[in-house]
């Protein structure tokens, strides 16, 4: 899965940007734009967001409770899909069988197997990015 550093209690946690996540910032800048790796940082920020292993969205009926569904997995960029997930669900619970919106392409948003990563990043100084895995 893609996790990088320790798990992390948005409720609880220090919202500050480790030195280690910075020294891997200036890597990356060293190779990309090296006259901006040895820049001072001006200002950070810190951002969690949740995942699935395959990176596809989960949005199914729980399957032991037919009235709770289960909506998450936005993988990094749940926020900009949120009216068309807002959209599908609704229909769903309407009625629309899996695969009416969407096609048989919706089984991916199931409970299952879901074990074809998408990782972006790997712990420590291993990094993958997508554009090397394509």
């Amino acid at each position: 899965p893609d996790r990088y550093g320790p798990i992390f209690d948005p409720s609880r946690g220090e919202r500050v940007v480790d030195q280690d996540s910075i020294r891997l910032a200036r890597a990356y800048l060293r190779d990309r734009f090296p006259d901006l790796a040895d820049k001072p940082v001006v200002e950070t920020r810190v951002c969690q967001y949740e995942s699935t292993p395959d990176g596809h969205f989960l949005l199914t009926r729980h399957p032991a409770y037919d009235n709770v569904w289960l909506a998450g997995g936005g993988s990094g960029h749940g926020f900009k899909h949120g009216p068309r997930i807002g959209e599908y669900l609704v229909a769903r619970l309407d009625g629309a069988a899996l695969g009416d919106q969407d096609g048989p392409g919706e089984a991916r948003f199931e409970l299952g197997d879901r074990n074809s990563p998408t990782a972006v990043r790997a712990a420590g100084d291993d990094m993958a990015f997508t554009w090397e895995l394509f």
